[in-house]
């Protein structure tokens, strides 16, 4: 296992950090099972794709909350971790996963750094060198409240499109859902690891490393 296969090298070094903090902390026992969800939202805006990163025991019930209470955001389902999507777009029935808490903070941690960074619209991504911290200021956060519920939406990104080229359209395939699916892949594995192993494992391969 390599540390390569989690933390990416094109993210800025101040995220790499934050993850590299999240893998060594010790399994909390308050950290339950769950899933973690990410929703499209709208309306449409020119060039930017919302999401929405959150954290529920029931993907169905939460998509219906959503849709009930802020009808305006068209809020449409896009990943699940664990599971899929069923006919209806609401979460496939799977089982909950495990170390949730985890897992969210780990994807949210990343895609905020994407869309903070905008590193993937470089042309060479993801074979680039680290991207600088908050280059585009605050863009990438949603500071508006719902008009619907009045409340501004906690873990709401917008990510700069692909406006054009082989990566057009393809934001949901190449970038999010890959960030989700590794992220899952690491909890299970240090879910199933937890002991010393997977202390020691962390300690002298993680802990030491430096990104410059």
């Amino acid at each position: 296992v390599r540390i390569s296969d989690w933390i990416p090298a094109h993210l800025p070094p101040e995220a790499q950090d934050r993850l590299r903090r999240e893998m060594t902390r010790p399994i909390s026992k308050s950290d339950r099972k769950g899933f973690l969800y990410v929703l499209e939202l709208g309306p449409p805006e020119d060039g930017f794709l919302k999401v929405k990163i959150g954290r529920t025991v029931n993907v169905r019930r939460r998509c219906i909350e959503w849709r009930r209470q802020c009808p305006s955001t068209t809020p449409a389902l896009r990943v699940s971790q664990p599971g899929g999507l069923d006919l209806d777009g609401m979460g496939a029935d799977t089982e909950p996963g495990v170390l949730s808490h985890l897992l969210e903070r780990c994807v949210l941690i990343e895609i905020e750094a994407l869309a903070a960074s905008q590193v993937y619209l470089d042309p060479e991504w993801p074979n680039v060198d680290s991207a600088q911290e908050e280059e585009v200021g605050q863009q990438h956060r949603v500071l508006v409240p719902c008009p619907d519920c009045r409340q501004r939406h906690r873990e709401v990104f917008r990510l700069r499109r692909w406006g054009e080229g082989d990566r057009f359209g393809m934001e949901w395939k190449l970038l999010i859902i890959p960030v989700v699916k590794r992220w899952g892949e690491f909890v299970e594995w240090y879910a199933d690891n937890s002991g010393v192993f997977a202390r020691k494992w962390l300690e002298f391969f993680v802990l030491p490393f430096r990104w410059c």
